[in-house]
Order: C-alpha cells, then structure tokens, then sequence
C-alpha cells in the first residue's frame, strides 16, 4: 500500500500536465465578467466554451497571465516546478499570487486574475453559479493532517475522529492556532469544530489563536507555541524538517483536500 506521502507526490505529477493545459486554455477563453479580465490577443478561443483550439498559434498570446492560487499549494514548491517549465514552453509570464482560496475567489470576481487554483468546492461552485468563470477542473487532491507537539498534551492520537480531536484540544484548553484568514483549510477547520460542538473565539479563548497568514507562517506560528494546527499534507512534508511537530491525527473523512483549476 502506497504511503500518503507516496500518494501525495504521485497525485502531483499526474496534474501536472493538466495545470499546464489549462493554464494554456486560460489564454484563449474570456472567461470573468468582471472587467473581462483575460487578456488575450486573438479570438480564436470559443468564449465560454472551456475549450482550447485544436491549433494553438503561439504567436498570438498574450505575454503574461496572472494566477491566483493558495498559500499551500505556495509554500508546497509545486508552482516553482510548473510555472518555470510553462513559461519556458509557451514564453508567457506567469505572475502567481498566493492568497487564501477566499482571496483568490474574489481577486478572480474583480477581474484582478485570469484563472485560479484552490479548493473550496462550495466557494468554487458559487463562483460558476453567479457567472464569474468558467471551466472547473478538478486537478489534484491533498490531504489535512493534525498536527502538534510531540507530547501531545490534549491527547490528540486517541481520538477516534478529527471532531473528538478538536473536541479535546477545547476541554484541555491545549494552544490552537487557527488560520484565521476565510481559506480553503480555515474553513475545512471550521466544520470540524461544528461537528465537534465547540465553536471556539479567539476574543474569548486564550488558547486560540487565529495567525491571519498562510500556511507556512500559521504553522511556524504553532511551532514556536507548541500549539497544534490543521494543516495541508503538501505544506507539512515541505516543513516537516524546519519544525519540531508531529502528524497526531490523519486518515480521517476530513483527510482528502480536493485543489480545482477555474478561468
């Protein structure tokens, strides 16, 4: 059986090559009703349609694209691996823009990005449904974890579920640090504290806090207060090796982050 991390980096590679071709669709398709963001230069595309041309004249794109996508899918490496291999190729400037998926949702309503990739599946329908893109594409998927420290105060690794594990980091009043910042995995943590009973307030809670940062900058947060985070698999094992935590829950029906490219 094929190890999560196994998984997780073969999950990657197999999209690689679609992020790449949608990237390249993005270039042909106007897509955002909000101030008709996609910059292209011909109209060879079929508006709307999702569809790249089946001859694709590279002379006619537009020179730079913006992408706007989340801080895990960041601070994972990934687009350092793709972007560079895409612009080489197609000679288009990628200017990517790490946001919570929230942030890059609205960027993407503004017109202030050609295509996004993030992972809020209700966010992203209500984007198709109220007409600001178009060409959903389900890409990759991840996985959260629990993460924390080493002794594990709260006694995280005997929960059953991810539910009873927030339940118990409430009633042991152990450190949370939240994202706080409305994206994909702050709200994936916030329907796990619905359905652990507890809805925790960083005004009246000493023991959450909400960091307001990406992922990278919330776990280093937790690191450094021996607190525990909700994290994204791709961003722990970039991390792994630069914080003294440890995986306390996993392979929980919260596990699997499903990452959507929209234009």
């Amino acid at each position: 059986m094929k190890s999560q991390k196994t998984k997780k980096i073969l999950g990657i590679t197999a999209a690689a090559v679609i992020v790449i071709t949608l990237l390249l669709m993005v270039l042909f398709t106007n897509s955002f009703k909000a101030g008709e963001s996609l910059r292209t230069e011909s109209d060879t595309g079929e508006s709307g349609s999702g569809a790249a041309s089946d001859s694709i004249n590279l002379t006619k794109l537009e020179p730079e694209i913006v992408l706007a996508t989340t801080t895990s899918t960041q601070d994972t490496g990934l687009l350092d691996v793709l972007v560079p291999a895409f612009e080489e190729k197609y000679n288009v400037k990628v200017k990517t823009i790490a946001a919570g998926t929230g942030e890059a949702i609205n960027m993407g309503k503004r017109g202030d990005a050609d295509v996004l990739l993030v992972h809020s599946r209700t966010q992203e329908d209500d984007f198709v449904a109220e007409d600001y893109g178009v060409n959903r594409r389900d890409v990759m998927y991840n996985f959260f974890y629990i993460v924390g420290p080493h002794n594990d105060p709260a006694e995280v690794e005997k929960a059953t579920t991810a539910a009873d594990a927030f339940l118990g980091i409430a009633e042991s009043e152990a450190f949370f640090v939240s994202r706080g910042d409305n994206s994909g995995t702050h709200s994936k943590e916030k329907s796990v504290w619905t359905k652990s009973g507890v809805t925790p307030n960083a005004k009246n809670d000493s023991w959450y806090i909400e960091a307001g940062q990406g992922m990278g900058a919330t776990l280093t947060m937790a690191n450094e207060m021996g607190a525990y985070t909700l994290v994204d698999s791709g961003t722990w094992h970039a991390f792994e090796n630069k914080v003294d935590m440890k995986i306390v829950k996993e392979n929980d029906s919260i596990s699997i982050i499903h990452m959507e490219l929209l234009q």
